[in-house]
């Protein structure tokens, strides 16, 4: 038995678990939702801390160590919205075209592996996310997107895990579908035809995964799964303000892939900066076959409008709206409000940026209540949200 399908056994029941989840779409997680429940949480959170310190550069930027191929210099310019100083880390740059040839090499072993096979190494990468990298992972998303701590932990770390296990259920379903042979009879007249099919699956080549900078692991993880798992290779794109969390992420997949005894340049790294973007480049490059964008609505659409023949998918900035028509209790309505406009500085996609209130105020049991009175309890909401220093 390979190294791969001896993951997939080991691993069964968790994946087992989550394809049920996803038939019955019922809330299952297989990892604690709160940093205090985390396994000897204590002597986690400071080993993560200390991974993640270990990372930081003074002066002179600290090396992030990732072999990957057609290396020619470093990049790296992150800046902590906590401490207002630079990490200090020099992360490989290569050459994109080298990276692209790479990544094309490494398709045809990895997609002649079983479907369980690619599985099994891809929830391995999971499991090794979560149990030797989660806190590292947390302070690293701390300190380039600016998250709090719990929402790290949980929105970009356990939450991103579990929308990386259920790309692959998906991922799996999808390729299940195809019988890999078929035996196919009909009597025409005198004669009866028989033919003898077999099926391959075939990938589509090289995704490119843009990771955005306020929640880089959440849509990254699951994109670089689903692709991964179905036969592809991935280059991600990390966003310059938040290159520590996927570099990590990729020097991770790099590893497992690796000691599975596949090509580990089925994942690489391309870097930019804002002064001198490559997405375009990616994104158009003749040998992309998937992109996979979360980011901002005015590149999102170039993408959608110039990715072809590429597969393009794209995640923007939400318009969400929120209609304050009657509420039994005003001020718990508008205290639930203030906390969902303000929850990690509004970043958030599912963030609201719209209300909309009656010309004639906001009925309550005890009668209308004024347009402007509305407004100003709602800003006086928002300001005990920061009058809380521990809360806000």
């Amino acid at each position: 038995m390979s190294i791969a399908q001896d993951w997939f056994e080991q691993h069964r029941p968790r994946f087992q678990q989550a394809q049920v989840a996803c038939v019955e779409r019922n809330c299952w997680s297989p990892f604690p939702e709160t940093p205090g429940q985390y396994p000897d949480a204590p002597q986690a959170q400071a080993a993560g801390l200390a991974a993640f310190q270990a990372h930081l550069g003074g002066e002179q930027a600290r090396r992030f160590a990732l072999d990957q191929p057609g290396i020619t210099g470093v990049l790296g310019a992150e800046v902590s919205p906590y401490t207002c100083k630079p990490l200090g880390i020099a992360y490989p740059h290569s050459d994109v075209d080298t990276l692209f040839d790479a990544a094309g090499n490494a398709i045809d072993r990895w997609s002649q592996a079983t479907v369980q096979e690619r599985i099994g190494v891809l929830m391995e990468v999971v499991e090794v996310l979560f149990r030797d990298h989660l806190f590292e992972l947390t302070q690293a998303v701390m300190h380039t997107a600016g998250q709090s701590f719990n929402m790290a932990y949980a929105g970009s770390g356990v939450n991103a895990l579990d929308r990386a296990i259920e790309a692959l259920v998906f991922a799996h379903q999808a390729q299940r579908a195809v019988t890999p042979h078929a035996r196919w009879e009909r009597q025409f007249g005198p004669s009866q035809i028989a033919l003898d099919k077999t099926y391959r699956l075939v990938p589509r080549g090289v995704a490119v995964c843009f990771a955005c900078a306020s929640f880089p692991t959440w849509n990254a993880w699951p994109s670089m799964m689903a692709s991964l798992a179905t036969g592809n290779a991935v280059i991600v794109k990390p966003h310059p303000a938040t290159i520590l969390p996927m570099a990590i992420s990729v020097r991770v997949f790099r590893e497992v892939i690796a000691a599975a005894g596949f090509d580990p340049n089925l994942v690489t790294m391309a870097l930019d900066t804002v002064e001198q973007p490559i997405g375009k480049v990616l994104v158009q490059h003749p040998k992309t076959a998937i992109v996979d964008f979360t980011g901002s609505v005015a590149f999102g659409q170039w993408v959608e409008r110039n990715a072809y023949p590429a597969l393009a998918f794209t995640e923007t900035a939400g318009c969400n709206t929120v209609v304050l028509e009657s509420a039994d209790d005003l001020d718990a309505a508008l205290r639930s409000l203030a906390t969902t406009m303000c929850m990690f500085s509004a970043q958030m996609c599912t963030s609201p940026q719209n209300i909309y209130i009656p010309a004639d105020g906001v009925r309550t049991p005890g009668g209308r209540v004024p347009l402007d009175e509305v407004g100003r309890r709602l800003a006086e909401a928002v300001a005990a949200l920061g009058a809380a220093p521990k809360k806000a």
